[in-house]
């Protein structure tokens, strides 16, 4: 018997290797988005597919604890049907295969080694905001330099258009994640969080992402004055669903072409022209879509798109998950936009969480031009939060309508809002450190476990 309980043990892993396991994943994210390391390390990239395939597949083969069928099962549900979708577009379009291809999509993944490797969501958000604070930093200081081209040819380099000419690509989210989590967590000095949210601001600045810019500074200004309750979430799902139908209404509207409005701009000039030739491939692949091709060539051969005039469907919003992956697609992006934007907000103790579901809500109505919740790396938030609902029950659950416009932020986040009714009434100082939805704590956010939650009363 002890000899069982010694091999037990011995096979126990310790939070340190967790920590590890999660750290190389979240890295090699951030590596696979940022495009930019190639230039340092030929190979970065390539090491970063690689490292994610491992540690996914290290967490899906060993009898480790957590086990959780329907997890694992989606986990292989979501890999099966992206082997077939890959297979589906080599047949159809006569290819040869490229499994290589899916390595775009380990993101998506992720969310099983993050759940069951036991790390908190705290812990996960903070490992996370220094790994993109090292990445935000090498971009706005490399950025003239790398933009030259003085240190060699890269594909995040973007020709220009009119208006804003030649860029270094940014992958926004992760700039956007560094700037909530510098603005909600006070456990980091206010000297440093500062200088940190002006490199994040100044490098979405840098990064030219227009849309993007303006979504950000609506949530951030939204979220510091508290004006963020159920019934402006809702609003603000509503009006991202409504711009999805407008966009989906030229498959049964003809010559409807929403971003004809937008011509005049160089980039809205070249979406009203991809929206045509989606418009087509839809039509013809609406069920399952297109489906993965083995390489970006061989995807616009099948699209019939003209020289020099591709077609991305990450430039059309709600069209690029039918146009790739069908009605499943369609489903999937709808259910990932209403989870990231609409349930309650701050069920978690810390901030950092609080970080991860700012950055969701932006990256989802960012769906209006770009589905970048499922068909980018920026889905690694969109993974946290599942996460981070499963461990505490039903991932979709009824909403509560205590607070319909303002939201009930814990005080230990310090928003803008909270220090001014901090100075003007004296019964918010006789109540400091919690709020109707969070209760008093001592625990420490950061060293907080699954046990600890559950044995506190329920709000």
């Amino acid at each position: 018997m002890l000899v069982i309980i010694r091999r037990r043990h011995r096979w126990r892993r310790s939070p340190l290797f967790n920590n590890i396991m999660i750290t190389a994943l979240l890295s090699a994210i951030v590596i696979q988005s940022a495009m930019i390391f190639d230039l340092f390390w030929p190979a970065a990239t390539y090491v970063g597919y690689w490292i994610q395939a491992a540690v996914f597949l290290f967490y899906l083969i060993l009898p480790l604890s957590r086990i959780r069928p329907s997890v694992v099962g989606s986990a292989i549900i979501i890999l099966l049907f992206l082997i077939v979708e890959h297979i589906r577009f080599c047949v159809m379009a006569d290819e040869s295969y490229n499994f290589n291809s899916l390595l775009f999509y380990l993101p998506f993944l992720s969310f099983l080694p993050l759940y069951k490797s036991g790390v908190s969501i705290n812990t996960i958000a903070k490992i996370l905001f220094w790994i993109c604070v090292i990445y935000i930093f090498t971009y706005v200081v490399g950025y003239d330099r790398i933009l030259s081209g003085s240190l060699g040819d890269n594909r995040a380099i973007k020709d220009g258009d009119f208006a804003r000419g030649a860029r270094l690509y940014l992958a926004t989210v992760f700039a956007a994640f560094v700037a909530f989590y510098s603005v909600t967590n006070k456990s980091i000095p206010i000297v440093v969080r500062a200088i940190i949210f002006v490199i994040a601001f100044y490098a979405l600045v840098l990064s030219g992402s227009r849309t993007y810019g303006v979504i950000f500074m609506l949530v951030l200004v939204l979220s510091s004055i508290r004006l963020f309750g159920m019934a402006t979430r809702v609003l603000l799902f509503s009006i991202v669903m409504i711009i999805c139908g407008l966009v989906m209404l030229g498959l049964l509207v003809p010559g409807w072409n929403p971003f004809a409005q937008m011509s005049s701009d160089g980039s809205g000039f070249a979406r009203s022209l991809e929206y045509e030739v989606a418009m087509r491939v839809i039509k013809d692949h609406w069920f399952l879509g297109v489906g993965i091709a083995n390489n970006f060539d061989a995807q616009q051969i099948f699209f019939k798109t003209r020289e020099y005039l591709p077609l991305y469907p990450s430039d059309l919003g709600i069209l690029g998950p039918l146009i790739l992956f069908g009605i499943p697609g369609l489903l999937v992006f709808i259910a990932a936009t209403y989870l990231c934007m609409v349930p309650s907000l701050g069920r978690h103790d810390g901030s950092g969480f609080r970080g991860v579901q700012l950055t969701a809500f932006t990256c989802a109505a960012f769906g209006v031009i770009s589905p970048s919740l499922l068909l980018e790396p920026n889905a690694v938030f969109l993974m946290m939060l599942i996460v981070a609902r499963l461990r505490d029950g039903p991932l979709f659950r009824v909403f509560q309508f205590e607070k319909l416009w303002f939201e009930a932020v814990s005080t230990d986040q310090g928003t803008v809002m909270q220090r001014v009714m901090a100075v003007v009434s004296i019964r918010h100082r006789r109540i400091y450190g919690a709020d109707h939805y969070t209760p008093l704590t001592m625990t420490d956010p950061d060293t907080d476990t699954d046990s600890d939650r559950d044995q506190r009363p329920k709000t």
